[in-house]
């Protein structure tokens, strides 16, 4: 028999090793999370959730696990629709969508592009921190937000309902829910008074069992609780966070160099490991970068072998390509003589260089329809000069700013170009190419529905 303690999954997160690592998850503990989140949202018979999220990401487990418990629908949505912005949103209406869950990232292009479609939905941000003008503009146009938060070692944590009275100010991640206790402590493991900076440790009933053949990094990150009986345990995030003077918890980051980027958790070391497995690459270090508001993305600062050509921006990404999954792929590239230091030894962060807008070289349009695409790529990713060798992906681009891309594109050209045809085809001179061999393609059929 199928027991609380029994394994439900083990879902990989990045590990700092260059082996990822595998959160395993018991029974008791996912469904004492799922009904702290029903608590919350309260689904009913009537509801349908749309279900976006790959199941590599710990989130979809509410997607395709709460509706059923609560009787609802779950619509499936597949990665065309999801890439495409009107798509999705077309498919949310056709299917009588009523909740949805994304991470800020998607919730920004979706605000963005068509705020009165949102109307009437009830959603929920996760997997990021979510910036306040993200939260108004959902407010302002949805009928309800949830902001919720939990790493995947404890599942969803905390959540609170959002309001528009919160103007400029960063959303609260709201309270424990059922069963989970959130500890805000200092260096010494005491706890610091409200509106303190601490570490936040969780502890309850929905902590992993801890991490599939790794007991000591299980022992490192699961530690005894010393204000729980006997037998607690408590989680160490690795995030900050301070209590508000009305009892809610408001994120602030990281403590370490851990990378949350679109509602992926990265290590950078992971990526710098296989970076260096490139022949011509002798160090490397990544960080990710907001150079451009509202737009964050990953760079490689690399310095080569000595008398070894550097390699270029595209035979580091296919390099990485072929290794690491393709949220992990750097949008830009620097090559530097050798990394900055402090004086006391340590990469100095603050002095890396902002990766300059461009390719590995540059040659002007030809044709009209190629300086169309040179100028949409440019404003799509605020790059003052694209050639026709430019890679949108390597000028800093990536699934969310390609929908916008898309949707200039059929504005201004005419043409429906598949999310598809844009990743097989990056570069200006490529993806002309291949829309005068295209027609616009027929709307698909409508996705299948799961009723419980």
């Amino acid at each position: 028999p199928v027991t609380t303690r029994h394994a439900a999954y083990t879902i990989y997160t990045s590990g700092s090793t260059g082996r990822p690592k595998g959160v395993v998850v018991e029974h008791g503990a996912l469904v004492n999370s799922l009904a702290g989140m029903q608590r919350l949202l309260a689904l009913t018979t009537a509801d349908r959730l749309l279900a976006i999220a790959t199941v590599a990401f710990d989130i979809a487990a509410l997607e395709l696990f709460l509706p059923l418990l609560a009787g609802g629908r779950v619509v499936l949505a597949d990665r065309d629709d999801i890439v495409d912005t009107p798509a999705l949103l077309d498919l949310a209406e056709r299917t009588g969508i009523t909740v949805m869950q994304a991470t800020p990232a998607l919730w920004r292009v979706l605000a963005a592009h068509a705020p009165d479609r949102l109307s009437g939905l009830r959603v929920v941000s996760t997997g990021e921190a979510l910036p306040a003008t993200v939260a108004e503009a959902l407010c302002a146009h949805t009928a309800r937000v949830t902001n919720a938060y939990g790493p995947t070692e404890t599942f969803y944590t905390t959540a609170t309902h959002l309001g528009p009275g919160n103007a400029g100010m960063p959303p609260s991640v709201g309270r424990p829910l059922v069963n989970y206790q959130i500890l805000i402590l200092d260096r010494t493991l005491r706890p610091v008074p409200p509106g303190v900076t601490g570490e936040l440790w969780i502890a309850g009933q929905g902590l992993a069992r801890g991490y599939a053949h790794q007991p000591a990094l299980t022992a490192e990150r699961f530690v005894a609780n010393p204000f729980g009986g006997p037998g607690a345990r408590m989680y160490r995030s690795g995030d900050l966070a301070r209590w508000t003077a009305t009892g809610e918890v408001e994120y602030l980051g990281r403590t370490d160099h851990q990378i949350k980027l679109r509602g992926f958790r990265i290590e950078p070391a992971e990526i710098e490991r296989t970076l260096t497995r490139h022949a011509a690459v002798r160090h490397a270090t990544v960080v990710a970068r907001e150079d451009r508001p509202g737009e964050p993305q990953l760079v490689a600062y690399l310095v080569p072998e000595p008398g070894a050509a550097p390699p270029t921006t595209r035979q580091v990404r296919a390099h990485v390509a072929e290794l690491l999954p393709a949220y992990m792929v750097p949008a830009a590239v620097v090559v530097l003589p050798e990394l900055p230091l402090t004086p006391n030894g340590k990469l100095d962060r603050a002095a890396l260089p902002a990766p300059t807008p461009g390719g590995d070289g540059y040659r002007a349009p030809t044709t009209g329809q190629e300086a169309t695409l040179c100028r949409l790529f440019g404003a799509v990713l605020g790059v003052d000069r694209v050639g026709v060798d430019d890679d949108f992906f390597a000028l800093g681009g990536h699934s969310l700013s390609a929908t916008r891309l898309i949707a200039r594109a059929r504005a201004e050209l005419g043409v429906e170009i598949p999310i598809r045809t844009l990743f097989l085809s990056p570069t200006v001179a490529d993806l002309a190419r291949r829309l005068g061999e295209m027609s616009t393609p027929a709307r698909k059929p409508l996705r299948r529905m799961v009723d419980q």
